[in-house]
Formats: C-alpha cells, structure tokens, sequence
C-alpha cells in the first residue's frame, strides 16, 4: 500500500499568466503535468511506502490552432483532425476531435500543458477516381503556457502496397485459401489513426490500399503453413517496411514453407537432475527484433523429466537462454540484454530440427 499526500502548490505559470483561463491537468509522481517526467514508484512485494507526497498544481489552458494543407495545392471532400496526448507510460492517452473549415483551418481549446501528436486525415473522389484517395499527416507538439496559433500541417497521399505470396513444398492443392497480412506501426501511439491492421487476401497476389506514409512491421498467417520472409528485392522487411507517399507495387514477396523451425532438448542442473523448474527461453540475435508480441521471442517451460520444445520460430540466429522465471519481462529489451552473456547461440533453419542438450552450472 503506498498511503499518499496531495499538496497544492502555486503553479509558475500561474502566477506569471493571471489573465489565461486554467484547469487542473493530469498530475504524474513526484508533480509533474508531464508523463515523460514522471518517477516511477517501485514496491517490493508486501512492502508499505509511507509518507509519499504528490505535488498538485492547476495550469493553463491554451488554444492550438493551424491549417491542413494538401500537396500540390490538393483539395479534399471531407477533412478530419484530431489531437492525442502523447503518453509514454502505458495509460491510455486522451483523444479530442477538432473542427475543421472548409479552407482546412482547425482549432483545439482549453489544452493542458503536455506532448501531443496532431494528426489530419483527408479523402477526395472529386475526379471520379475508381477508389477513394486518402491522405494523411501528422506532426508532434510541445504544449506550454501559451497559445499556438501557427501550426501548418501538410498532408501526403496514402500508399497501396502490392505483392505476392510463394508457398514452398507443396502442391496447389495444399495452399490455403486465406492469408492474413498484419500490419503494425513501429511507434505507435493510443488512439491514433495509424493503427495496427490485419487484412484477409487469396493470394496469389495482394494489395493493401491506404497505406500512410511511415514505417511498419509486416508479418503474415496461414493455417497449416509458417512464414519464413517478407522481402523486396532480397532486403528483409519484416520488421522495417519504409512506406513513402503514393507509393505502389513496390512488389513484396511473402514466402511461406510447410516445414517449420524445430529447437529441442534436455536442461539438466549441476548434478545431473532434470530442472523442471526452469524455462528456456529463446530470442533472436538481432536485437530489431526484441519488441513488444516479437514472434521471434519464444519461450518454453521445461518439463518434469528436463525436456523442452520450441517449434515454427521464424528462421534466423538465436540465443538460447535457461532460468528459473522471466517474469513477464521476454519483450524488455533491458532484460533481454541481460541475458545475451549467459546464453548459448543456435541457428534455425526451416525442415532441420535442431537438439541441445544443456546443464546449468552453479545450481545447488
């Protein structure tokens, strides 16, 4: 339990800004309106943190104001902006919708110190163009005490992206009838509109429209099948997909294979005993790939008689870890980093298992 105490104290901005209207912002340990400047608390298990102290304090409100503008002078039909309060600890951030004019202008009220992502969205068919044309943009802001009536935001034409599905191994009638294609934003942020997305394709050809300018991971599912790559003119793009304006049929090529990665074998303590209470944990040497759902991170709890199992990793260069609980933590890269000195390196390949037989050395 941590008991708590609120302490109001006079805001600088306050006292140097009488005439601006205020509001009482999110407050962030040890008092900050800033999430990015937050302390965190840390606890030990049963452990009671007395005396703990929050500074609170009301800020300013301001107006962020600007204009959307399309390249080469483009007008759109319909016309979104929103503005996203950037929060790097993990809660969801707040989203406000503004209004838009017809010239593109767009304005937010009553905004609380703080980092936000603003965001425009612009759709146009006026040409009688087969499919909708999108347009997106976006720019970071640091909101302070005063009003930010400048902003320009300049809007750049979505991509399609195009490619084709290989299967290895198999014939025809094996090949499944749907593939799932995943794609994710490298830095995403709550609420925006650049969102993780999954489309459903036939194959053997694909086409995702609408694609915003950026950088992306890709990666694809089909039942019974593994998916070993994603590339463009032999570059891996799997976890960097550069996407730039107007971009298409940049000819991506999904291959899949029937045969998976296999990695087994025995983790035995320093006498000799199976060491059933311990996993094997499994993580890719190319730390690009050490991120948050990674499909390169695999993890196994050894059974009673000392074996373990990991089965349909993508292929590639690995280290191979034993320890006795990974805490949640097989995503931290920090801890990842961790554990790269006493761990052993395997390579996978697709249709050739690979055995390692290990003994933890010190185990008492």
């Amino acid at each position: 339990t941590v008991p708590s105490v609120i302490t109001p104290t006079p805001s600088l901005l306050q006292q140097s800004q009488a005439n601006k209207a205020e509001s009482f912002a999110p407050i962030y340990y040890p008092g900050t309106a800033s999430s990015a400047d937050a302390e965190p608390i840390v606890l030990a298990a049963e452990e009671e943190r007395a005396a703990l102290e929050i500074r609170f304090f009301s800020a300013p409100v301001v107006t962020v104001a600007g204009v959307v503008t399309g390249s080469g002078g483009s007008k759109f039909e319909r016309l979104a902006v929103q503005l996203l309060n950037k929060n790097p600890i993990g809660a969801p951030g707040e989203v406000r919708a503004g209004s838009v004019s017809s010239e593109g202008r767009f304005r937010f009220s009553g905004v609380t110190p703080g980092s936000y992502l603003i965001e425009a969205m612009g759709t146009d068919s006026s040409d009688g163009a087969a499919a909708t044309r999108v347009s997106y943009g976006s720019g970071e802001i640091e909101v302070t005490g005063q009003d930010n009536l400048s902003i320009s935001l300049g809007l750049l034409a979505c991509a399609s992206l195009d490619g084709s599905i290989r299967f290895d191994g198999e014939s025809d009638a094996r090949r499944p009838s749907a593939i799932r294609l995943m794609l994710e934003p490298q830095h995403a942020v709550a609420g925006s509109w650049i969102a993780a997305r999954t489309t459903t394709v036939a194959g053997p050809a694909f086409r995702i429209p609408s694609v915003a300018p950026g950088r992306y991971r890709l990666w694809a599912e089909a039942s019974g099948w593994n998916f070993v790559a994603a590339s463009i003119d032999g570059r891996d793009v799997r976890t960097d997909l550069a996407v730039t304006p107007a971009q298409s049929a940049v000819g991506i090529i999904l291959d899949f294979s029937v045969r998976p990665t296999e990695l087994s074998g025995t983790i035995q303590d320093a006498v000799g005993l199976p060491a059933a209470s311990y996993v094997v944990l499994a993580f890719p040497i190319d730390d690009t790939k050490w991120f948050w759902q990674s499909r390169w991170i695999g993890i196994d709890p050894i059974s009673s008689d000392g074996r373990f199992e990991l089965k349909g990793l993508p292929p590639g260069a690995y280290y191979l870890a034993v320890l006795p609980d990974e805490g949640g933590n097989r995503f931290d890269p920090t801890f990842l980093a961790q554990l790269v000195g006493a761990s052993v390196k395997v390579e996978l390949e697709t249709g050739k298992p690979v055995h390692r037989d290990l003994r933890i050395v010190g185990r008492k």
